[in-house]
């Protein structure tokens, strides 16, 4: 039913291989964890991680394309200043969404009728496939995004819950129906073919303006976002910088570990 597309960067753009290869261990077991059964998992890497995968469930798909420069990516210049004009972290994102069509042209030939791309650092409800198994039952369902979920911090007694807006920071927060998961000529260049679910604070405004079409949210909190070094930028948007913010939130949206998300998520420390 659905395939979960995981990009796995460059071992060159890693700052501690170790650790990326330990986060993505995590979330391939988090995916597998699911109730429902009707998935695969397709991790798209240039090097190979050293992970353990013993369930038929995963491939491994090496990309066959070299990481690129920012000299060969076409409109940069219009482009960059959405990045802080930071160009490392432009190309990585490039990377990234070229690693994700190549996953979901595969899982488009095996058959799959939702494609949802997944982060190598979050973790996934075991809800989720069953949910959406039963939301589409008989049911022309475009697609969803995930507006809740959990910040976590490694060896913390408790998560911070985001209540709403999870899909316009985090990238594992949209679930689309295949057709409407372009797939382009990978000898292209332009920045514009491969950003659908990485730029994913639009993607709602995007299917709407070209397909007329609306996604629907998922009514729970459905994604872990584990925050680590890779990330701090992100999680400061959330407004954890400011430490009254911080010190705020955690009282007001303080979610303690119980044992029951632990096996939901499939949470470790």
């Amino acid at each position: 039913m659905i395939g979960f597309v995981v990009p796995f960067r460059p071992k060159s753009e890693s700052k501690d291989w170790q650790n990326d290869c330990l986060l993505l261990q995590h979330t391939v077991d988090s995916l597998l964890n699911q109730l429902d059964d009707a998935f695969e998992i397709f991790v798209v890497y240039t090097d190979e991680p050293s992970i353990k995968i013993s369930d038929k469930k995963v491939h491994l798909v090496h990309f066959p394309f070299p990481f690129t420069g920012i000299d060969k990516i076409e409109g940069h210049e219009k482009i960059l200043h959405q990045f802080n004009n930071n160009t490392k972290m432009f190309e990585r994102r490039w990377d990234k969404g070229r690693k994700i069509c190549y996953g979901s042209m595969i899982a488009k030939k095996n058959g799959h009728k939702y494609i949802m791309s997944v982060d190598a650092d979050d973790l996934v409800s075991n809800k989720l496939v069953q949910h959406l198994r039963e939301r589409t039952a008989g049911k022309d369902v475009p697609g969803f995004y995930i507006e809740k979920g959990y910040l976590y911090s490694s060896g913390a007694s408790a998560m911070i819950k985001v209540p709403e807006k999870m899909h316009l920071f985090n990238g594992s927060t949209h679930i689309l129906r295949e057709e409407f998961v372009p797939i382009p000529d990978f000898s292209s260049n332009d920045w514009h073919d491969y950003s659908l679910f990485t730029s994913h604070g639009w993607i709602r405004n995007r299917l709407k303006d070209k397909y007329g079409i609306i996604i629907e949210p998922i009514s729970f909190p459905a994604i872990i976002y584990i925050a680590h070094s890779g990330n701090i930028s992100k999680v400061n948007q959330l407004g954890f910088k400011d430490r009254l913010k911080r010190f705020v939130k955690l009282i007001v949206r303080r979610q303690p570990i119980t044992s029951k998300i632990r096996a939901e998520f499939l949470l470790r420390d």
